[in-house]
């Protein structure tokens, strides 16, 4: 993927909030989200807690406006602590279409795509890493509710989708699934 400007380096999450045990018991599907952009501690809390290091899956995420950057598609860089941008247009709308029509889709401030170059996993560690790719998913969008729920924000997984028109809204790679 390339980026069309230098990355943008985020701020360390902030500390504090509610117990795990509070954030575990108050873990909520929510999908009526509110018009209004991310601030970027939040955006780096969410992410931090998403994907804390670099690990086989990787991150397209997709901002609308009106929060700390501008609304687009960026690549999330773990280890710079930073996001690329990819694409400098806001890509919720047709991310919701892409998700069989889920309107609330394309209202959440957030559009965290979770993908791996699954070719270059298998060349690496063999035929088992898409099972590896898919655990580490899994944790990571269970990180994500628990960020978003330790800030008071809502957050919904969506297993329905056209895979080939999210890697399109995306911008994968080619080999990315």
């Amino acid at each position: 993927l390339r980026a069309s400007a230098p990355p943008q380096p985020l701020p360390p999450p902030p500390g504090g909030g509610p117990g795990l045990l509070a954030t575990v018991r108050a873990r909520r599907s929510r999908r009526n989200f509110m018009a209004g952009g991310l601030d970027l501690p939040s955006l780096s809390r969410l992410l931090t807690a998403a994907l804390p290091a670099p690990g086989p899956c990787q991150a397209t995420v997709l901002l609308g406006p009106g929060g700390g950057l501008p609304g687009g598609a960026y690549l999330h860089l773990p280890q710079e602590r930073a996001l690329a941008l990819l694409r400098a247009s806001d890509q919720r709308q047709a991310l919701a279409q892409a998700c069989l029509g889920q309107l609330w889709v394309g209202q959440a401030a957030l559009g965290l795509v979770l993908w791996a170059d699954l070719d270059l996993l298998a060349e690496r560690g063999g035929p088992r890493t898409y099972r590896h790719a898919m655990l580490a998913a899994g944790r990571a969008g269970q990180r994500l509710y628990l960020a978003a729920t330790a800030l008071g924000l809502g957050c919904c997984g969506v297993g329905a989708f056209y895979d080939q028109e999210v890697a399109a809204i995306a911008g994968l790679p080619p080999t990315a699934q």
